[in-house]
């Protein structure tokens, strides 16, 4: 019999034979979690894993639910300990959880209330699996054994997928076995026989649950002429740690980043380009996948860390991230606001102003750091061939942008003109152009000016709603006002007026500078009143806590809509999303009107009302990108299909950049007063 038939047979017959659970495993039982003790552990260590602190009230609680322990600096491999969780006697203060399957087909969820009494969910994140893929045999070229175990807990729901994929192609599911206590055997499809040899291939185990991927082991393997008959052994057990702040930032911008000269899109191929894909999927649904399979890239999310990079003195990464988009500019001065890079080569056929505004301040913000005249072109092409022509005469406000008649893939010259106005794209762009109107002297200097002035005109005369005191979402040249209540119109709407108020501080306008500083204050107001959300989570350890911030909208807005039932979203009862963007967005409002409070008389108070709520916000962003211990930051923590992704996403990373620059003090030093320019 061939050694490679007998090996088979050998794996099949190990996985019918019982196993020794996974050595740390963890179950729940009633208000614990129960973990077996591995070889050299430690009960401080033990704690430390299970809450993520250990101090002495916590040790007696662990003591406590186990009373046969009689001297807890010595615990053996095989013992179970149990690890109280919250809602126990000891831990009053904290929600009761309970065992149980709450609301949410795709969510794993936990019962609880809080101290008032009212109905908390507590949502299983991140939903991780725990094991490793660890051996695989070359049986052929082209086929491989591969084994592995991992962790499963009672009451785990969804099923496992062995997968074969390349990145940018679709993924290959192979024969696949697992027994009860998680051993897994897979016989893999690896490329195609004698063909496809130095090329990578990752082999993953997936969680699918209700058709969306929970979480998924993966190694990657090269394909090697001679490879048959070799074994390999991998040492992929994850250790995630608690990668956050800007360390966190520079590590998620690593694994996503692309050599220009390597993507499979030709429009994005420049000699010395660099490519960050804007989407990292930890769970995510079918039609979430492909964004991260075929390397989404966006206009808006490239400019956001283009910035970031500049303030933090990475001029050239931020230089070779600008000139891949500077090559998409098209005849009308516009750039695609998204494409695929990476085994596809869709391109959007959208162009959107807000977009294209923060562009320009990439491009802005890359001049007052530098000093350079290298995009004086770009930069004039830009204002005279797209935003320029775009601007509607009779209110002073710049159109939301164009869409051609491709489909993505093919080109087309016919052109779809928006015929409304966004608060937020003229926000965006009022921002640039004040940065702009600083760095330019005589006729172009008198052109930008006139250009943002007459903007501002807009907004405050068509975008301000004096009932609500906030922003409308946007202007429809043809119907009028669009009073949808929108977060990011009420705290970039405040950063705006900031930014007038000193615009008339500068003159000595000191009547108009009051006005816009009430308008911002208003605005903000307007933000707690209507959109302050929290969301309650569990981590696989049992680690409750929760996450407060912003959700992107209240009440019912006609072309938001859900899916299914084909009826606008009633945003007033989603109390547990928070939309991470849009509430860095609110802690930089409320820092920026605290610098300018701070200025008078009115320090201490203002620091009280608007530091410290900005300082909490932050802490609580900073929170949120810990959860998922890849250094990203999550869209939204919660999945709105068709809206918000749960997904890591660029554009967030980069605005919570901005933010721990400003909590840190950190940077400032790298281009001086204009970091007051945050974020544009």
């Amino acid at each position: 019999m061939r050694k490679d038939t007998i090996f088979y047979w050998v794996i099949l017959l190990i996985l019918l034979t019982p196993q020794l659970s996974w050595p740390d495993q963890q179950t729940m039982t009633g208000h614990f979690a129960i973990r077996e003790v591995r070889a050299g552990e430690t009960l401080y260590r033990l704690c430390a894993r299970q809450y993520g602190v250990c101090n002495d009230t916590i040790m007696k609680s662990i003591r406590n639910a186990n009373p046969w322990l009689k001297n807890p600096n010595v615990i053996k491999p095989g013992e179970q300990l149990k690890f109280p969780l919250p809602g126990r006697e000891e831990d009053k203060d904290q929600p009761v959880l309970e065992n149980k399957r709450a609301r949410g087909k795709d969510d794993q969820n936990i019962g609880a209330s809080d101290k008032t009494g009212a109905s908390v969910t507590y949502d299983l994140y991140p939903r991780r699996l725990v094991g490793r893929i660890s051996e695989m045999s070359w049986v052929t070229d082209d086929r491989a054994l591969v084994s592995g175990n991992i962790r499963i807990n009672p009451g785990d729901e969804g099923s496992y997928k062995f997968i074969v994929s390349v990145e940018g192609d679709l993924d290959y599911e192979q024969e696949f076995k697992m027994d009860k206590n998680g051993d897994f055997f897979a016989d893999a499809s690896i490329g195609r026989p004698a063909r496809d040899y130095d090329r990578n291939f990752n082999l993953s185990l997936v969680k699918v649950q209700s058709e969306t991927i929970v979480d998924q082991l993966t190694v990657t393997v090269t394909k090697k002429l001679n490879n048959k008959g070799k074994n390999i052994t991998f040492d992929n057990e994850e250790i995630r740690d608690n990668i956050i702040g800007f360390t966190g930032i520079a590590m998620w911008i690593k694994n996503q980043s692309l050599e220009s000269s390597q993507v499979d899109n030709k429009k994005f191929k420049t000699p010395d380009g660099l490519i960050i894909k804007n989407y990292r999927y930890i769970n995510y649904s079918p039609d979430e996948k492909y964004l991260g399979r075929y390397g989404r890239v966006t206009l808006y999310g490239s400019s956001c860390i283009a910035k970031y990079l500049i303030i933090i003195g990475q001029t050239p990464s931020a230089k070779k991230i600008i000139d891949v988009w500077c090559n998409l500019i098209d005849e009308k001065g516009g750039i695609p606001r998204s494409a695929n890079v990476v085994g596809d080569t869709y391109i959007s056929p959208d162009v959107r102003t807000g977009d294209m505004a923060y562009f320009l301040g990439a491009l802005a913000l890359y001049k007052a750091a530098t000093s350079t005249l290298e995009y004086d072109d770009i930069i004039k092409k830009l204002l005279h061939t797209y935003f320029i022509p775009q601007q509607d005469q009779k209110t002073g406000l710049v159109r939301g942008g164009y869409s051609s008649g491709s489909n993505g893939y093919t080109t087309s010259s016919a052109t779809n003109n928006i015929s409304w106005a966004s608060a937020e794209h003229n926000f965006d762009l009022f921002q640039a152009l004040v940065l702009l109107s600083r760095l330019y002297s005589g006729d172009d200097q008198i052109a930008i000016t006139k250009l943002y002035i007459s903007i501002g005109e807009g907004l405050d005369k068509y975008m301000w709603n004096k009932e609500m005191n906030t922003f409308n979402r946007g202007y429809r040249f043809e119907a009028g006002e669009d009073r949808a209540k929108a977060l990011d119109c009420s705290s970039w709407g405040a950063l705006y007026l900031l930014k007038q108020a000193a615009l008339a501080s500068e003159t000595k306008d000191y009547a108009k500078e009051n006005i816009y500083m009430v308008r911002a204050e208003a605005a903000l107001a307007f933000i707690e009143e209507n959109f302050p959300t929290k969301w309650f989570y569990i981590t696989p350890e049992g680690k409750p806590g929760y996450i407060e911030g912003y959700k992107p909208y209240a009440g019912k807005i006609d072309d938001v809509k859900d899916e299914i039932t084909n009826t606008p979203i009633d945003w007033d009862k989603i109390k547990d999303m928070v939309w991470s963007e849009g509430t860095l967005g609110v802690a930089l409002a409320q820092y920026k009107l605290w610098c300018k409070k701070s200025s008078g008389m009115d320090v201490i108070n203002c620091g009280k009302l608007f530091w410290d709520t900005t300082d909490r916000l932050i802490a609580s962003m900073v929170e949120l990108q810990s959860l998922g211990q890849t250094g990203g930051v999550l869209y939204s923590s919660k999945r709105i299909e068709g809206h918000f992704t749960q997904g890591e996403e660029l554009a967030s990373l980069a605005w919570l950049g901005y933010a721990l620059i400003i909590r840190e003090r950190a940077y400032q030093q790298n281009i001086g007063n204009y970091v007051h320019f945050i974020p544009w």
